[in-house]
C-alpha cells in the first residue's frame, strides 16, 4: 500500500507546500535535513537535481533556510529571474520570488545549479 501526503497551509492569502506534497515531482539527488522551520526540516537538492509542478495562480515563492542556494526557475519554458526582496533574518526566509504572472495554471521547474534548499513553496492566486 502506497501513501500519498498532501502538506498544505495558508500563508498570508497564499497557499503553502511542504517539499513533500505528493503534487511537487522531485528528480535527482536530494537530502532531508532537520531544521527549525515551519515544517521542521529542508530538501537540499545536489547539482543538476530538480523540482518540476503545476500551479494555478499568478505568483509564486519559494522559503529556504540555509543560505547556500544555487539555482534556476523555470515558469512555462522560460527562465524567470526573482523580484528583488528585503533579506530577512528570520529561521526560514524567501529565496525567490516570482514577478506577478497571468493566472492561470502554469509549469515550473526548479533546477539545482549546485547544492540548494527548499523549506517550501507558497502559491498565490489574487
Amino acid at each position: 500500500t502506497e501513501l500519498e501526503f498532501t502538506y498544505k497551509f495558508l500563508l498570508n492569502n497564499g497557499t503553502q507546500l511542504a517539499l513533500g506534497d505528493k503534487d511537487l515531482k522531485l528528480t535527482g539527488s536530494w537530502d532531508i535535513q532537520n531544521v527549525i522551520s515551519k515544517f521542521g526540516r529542508v530538501y537540499v537538492g545536489k547539482t543538476n537535481s530538480a523540482i518540476q509542478f503545476e500551479f494555478t495562480g499568478n505568483r509564486l515563492l519559494l522559503l529556504s533556510v540555509l543560505e547556500n542556494n544555487n539555482f534556476e526557475v523555470y515558469i512555462d519554458g522560460k527562465k524567470v529571474n526573482s523580484m528583488d526582496f528585503e533579506k530577512t533574518d528570520t529561521a526560514y526566509k524567501p529565496s525567490y520570488i516570482s514577478p506577478e504572472l497571468e493566472i492561470k495554471t502554469h509549469s515550473v521547474i526548479i533546477k539545482c545549479l549546485g547544492e540548494s534548499n527548499f523549506e517550501s513553496i507558497v502559491i498565490y492566486k489574487s
